[in-house]
């Protein structure tokens, strides 16, 4: 990749080459590799990893594997959903070529607020155009692949190993720590740092801090020369949680060495277990590395983001999770979402009822659906989803007791024609901890359904689709699209994990 000089050009267009004067380039470094003169550019003497990952078609697969069918939006206004196939070629070309030859600008991202609660600033989302999110993707995958020590744990596997080390009888004390505004406070020179530390290329950590460095802008908003941020990664892009990982690395191997401790983190939520008379020391070095980074913790005082006590007579919370006193259950708040949504379907089939709807067998086999659908979760690419997938390393069963319970009561309430047949939360679970016994697919396995009459039959059942196309490659993109949005559905049930 060569170095380019200063550009005032207005950036293009995601699918052309034609300058789009709405959002203008604002020629200050977000270029890649602007920062050199024109007299003196830098040429690598040989291709790096990323530009041979680049031309054996990287970008081409992570658009198949990542984003094809997805309707995501950014301020280009374009999603994957209807995108034909010589405009993905036509974006991945202009893509690929300025990458390589030093010129890629990242557009603004659009900025899409989330709610946390009542009292509570809203979660800032940046959300990238649909070439930006290919190129993010592709960058991410580029730097998991050249650091291999950089690890992502599974909250499933994370609650697992807490399990057995509060059983185990070793500790005595637990610290829970919530790192202030995590990816808001990530120092752009921290991750500049650890990516040369770990040996990645110059281009390629100039690229990254382009991506952390392009400003995230409410949709429409119009400015001549936005305003880059000088700390902070863009949180719901997917590069946000590979850096956060990153600059972060050096403060895991640092606490993790301590000696007679357990230790745990995932993303910004820090669990300690440690023994009798250490919790102070530990949390004051915690707070300390933390610093080492630019980051800190809450204070101790705010209970719901900081709190340390004794194991045996304690409880405390830690992604979603209650454990007390030995036993691990789900925290209230994250079976009450659940709840809630598991009404939604049957409140739809009631309604259809109460109006008499000529269509009300389709809409008992969709309800019926979205039900078990909520229940199991599902298995897709590989991975197990939903709530109880998620919340599998329960030990207090007394709650999938309850949850039967209260479908059977909402069941109840429907007119004895449009009776459904629920599945089971205690019999999902027993699959769920041992799949080997689920031989009738009791939890759908989307990974296993290859055939387009199958695709077709399950679009039929569960989606509100009016017209479902009669080739196979039509059916297979509407199939793929359908469980993305059903799985999107799953993830709500389980809430934020941190």
């Amino acid at each position: 990749m060569s170095r380019q000089p200063r550009c005032g050009n207005s950036q293009a267009s995601p699918l052309t080459d034609t300058p789009n004067s709405r959002i203008p380039c604002y020629g200050c470094g977000v270029h890649l590799g602007h920062r050199l003169s024109e007299n003196n550019p830098e040429v690598l003497p040989e291709a790096s990893s990323f530009e041979l990952a680049l031309r054996a078609g990287a970008l081409q697969r992570n658009y198949e594997q990542r984003i094809e069918g997805t309707r995501t939006r950014g301020r280009d206004g374009i999603s994957a959903l209807h995108l034909k196939p010589e405009q993905l070629d036509r974006l991945v070309a202009i893509a690929e070529s300025r990458i390589l030859d030093g010129t890629y600008v990242f557009s603004p991202y659009k900025e899409v607020l989330r709610l946390k609660g009542a009292a509570k600033f809203p979660r800032v989302i940046s959300i990238p155009t649909l070439r930006d999110r290919l190129i993010l993707a592709t960058l991410a995958e580029h730097l998991r692949e050249s650091i291999p020590s950089i690890e992502f744990p599974r909250p499933q596997q994370l609650v697992s190993n807490i399990r057995g080390a509060v059983k185990s009888g070793l500790y005595r004390d637990f610290i829970r720590l919530d790192i202030m505004s995590f990816y808001p406070s990530i120092s752009h020179q921290a991750i500049s740092k650890a990516l040369e530390r770990y040996g990645i290329s110059a281009d390629v950590v100039q690229l990254t801090l382009d991506a952390a460095q392009t400003p995230t802008l409410p949709d429409g908003h119009v400015t001549a020369v936005p305003a880059r941020p000088t700390k902070g990664v863009p949180a719901g892009t997917v590069i946000a949680n590979v850096l956060g990982e990153i600059v972060l690395h050096s403060f895991d191997e640092a606490v993790s060495a301590l000696p007679g401790i357990a230790y745990f983190r995932y993303v910004d939520d820090i669990l300690i277990l440690s023994p009798y008379g250490k919790r102070g020391s530990i949390t004051e070095l915690v707070h300390s590395e933390l610093r080492m980074v630019g980051l800190k913790a809450h204070p101790k005082e705010s209970k719901d983001k900081s709190s340390t006590g004794i194991l045996r007579k304690q409880p405390f919370e830690y992604l979603g999770y209650t454990f007390e006193r030995g036993k691990v259950t789900v925290h209230k708040s994250r079976h009450s979402r659940l709840i809630n949504n598991l009404a939604r379907p049957i409140t739809m089939l009631r309604r259809a009822a109460q109006e008499s709807r000529a269509d009300i067998e389709r809409i008992r086999i969709r309800a019926e659906w979205w039900l078990n659908f909520r229940i199991t979760g599902c298995i897709s690419e590989e991975t197990r989803r939903g709530w109880l997938p998620y919340y599998s390393q329960i030990d207090n069963t007394s709650l999938l007791h309850h949850l039967d319970d209260v479908v059977a009561k909402l069941i109840s309430r429907l007119p004895s024609e449009t009776k459904i047949n629920p599945k089971s939360f205690l019999t999902a679970y027993t699959f769920t901890r041992d799949p080997t016994r689920d031989r009738v697919q009791y939890i759908p396995n989307f990974d296993l359904i290859t055939d387009p009459v199958d695709m077709k039959n399950l679009l039929e059942a569960a989606s509100d689709y009016r017209s479902i196309p009669s080739d196979p490659a039509g059916i297979e993109r509407l199939f793929r699209q359908f469980i993305s949005f059903a799985i999107k559905e799953l993830e709500m049930d389980v809430g934020g994990t941190s």
